[in-house]
């Protein structure tokens, strides 16, 4: 009734048509958990919330922005209140509610976003990233509501992969964060999982070795991408080069422990040593030749490389492989330094 009163007076009597669609949109919001149960109230009021911050903003309403965000908050904390312990996943929980939320979430952050300085005020800036880590937050708990630890461990890997592209496309140090925060709650969740029963397991075909693995293997395609390719090198005083480098030390650790562990778990003892020795000379064989194509390699791997070629009689592919990464490495100071190359 109110909004229709608001769609007949809004060319009339502008100030009354606005009361009337204000009226209109607050009992809408208070009807929806009479007709509902709590976890689709929350779904309703999120998405509720994200059309008025929309229209808020597009008629430059500051209070509708306000009540937007309120709206979307009470969405939050009503799906959370229903959470609970799942029998067969780790949460139960409604998918789509958390869907719902975080889509809701960062269409908010979307908008506010790439709004002008003009069409908003002060205390909406501070607000960002508090929308887009809501909106991370929920579109991770996605995964716990379908998997048990170790599908939610590698589950949470990829989603901060992901994450981390989109730090670095829009640029914001709020996704940046989430996705490495991401990373490393699953790696806590792998951690903490009560151990697989050996018995029935096969080698390289179990949960146990592939969340590692997929672990490191995350982290460092991350830390490539930190390294090679973006057009900005500090985001929010966020030094990307270092960050690379820690990436690429957390995932050379995962990488290794999923190896080790798969080769204490299921080689005889005599043969341990050597396929620790074997997988560890692959590894080291294989990031070689993809840091060459890729011209990521480290200083202090290239002088590692030098010595170890010393040592085995500067093999004519290992002295390739040196002298490739220093040519690298010196056009690449080349580049930065000359803006004339830029």
């Amino acid at each position: 009734i109110y909004m229709g009163l608001a769609r007949m007076l809004m060319g009339r009597a502008l100030l009354l048509g606005e009361t009337c669609l204000a009226l209109g949109v607050i009992f809408a919001s208070l009807a929806i958990p009479l007709g509902l149960d709590a976890r689709w109230t929350s779904g309703a009021w999120a998405v509720e919330g994200a059309g008025i911050f929309w229209l808020g903003l597009r008629q430059q309403r500051s209070l509708a922005r306000a009540f937007a965000l309120l709206l979307q908050a009470g969405a939050a904390l009503v799906f959370l209140s229903e959470l609970r312990s799942g029998e067969n996943s780790l949460l139960d929980g409604t998918p789509l509610g958390a869907l719902l939320l975080g889509g809701a979430l960062l269409f908010s952050f979307h908008q506010l976003h790439k709004a002008l300085p003009g069409q908003v005020s002060s205390w909406e800036r501070h607000v960002l990233p508090v929308l887009a880590a809501l909106g991370l937050a929920f579109v991770y708990l996605l995964a716990p509501m379908f998997f048990f630890a170790h599908g939610t461990s590698i589950s949470w890997a990829l989603a901060g992969l992901l994450t981390l592209f989109v730090a670095l496309r829009l640029p914001s140090a709020t996704f940046l964060l989430s996705a490495l925060v991401v990373q490393v709650l699953g790696a806590v969740l792998f951690l903490v999982a009560e151990p697989q029963a050996s018995e029935g397991l096969r080698p390289l075909a179990h949960a146990g070795f592939w969340s590692p693995l997929m672990l490191g293997l995350v982290a460092l395609i991350g830390a490539w991408r930190l390294h090679i390719g973006v057009a900005v090198t500090v985001i929010d005083r966020v030094n990307l080069q270092r960050l690379s480098w820690a990436l690429l030390a957390w995932g050379a650790g995962w990488w290794a422990l999923a190896w080790v562990s798969e080769v204490l778990l299921f080689a005889p003892l005599s043969l341990q040593a050597t396929l620790m020795l074997a997988a560890a000379a692959i590894s080291v064989a294989l990031w070689a030749v993809l840091a060459l194509r890729l011209a990521c390699l480290p200083p202090h791997a290239i002088l590692e490389a030098r010595a170890l070629a010393s040592a085995a009689g500067r093999n004519s592919m290992e002295q390739q492989l040196i002298l490739e990464c220093e040519r690298q490495q010196a056009l690449s100071k080349v580049i930065l330094q000359d803006p004339a190359v830029q």
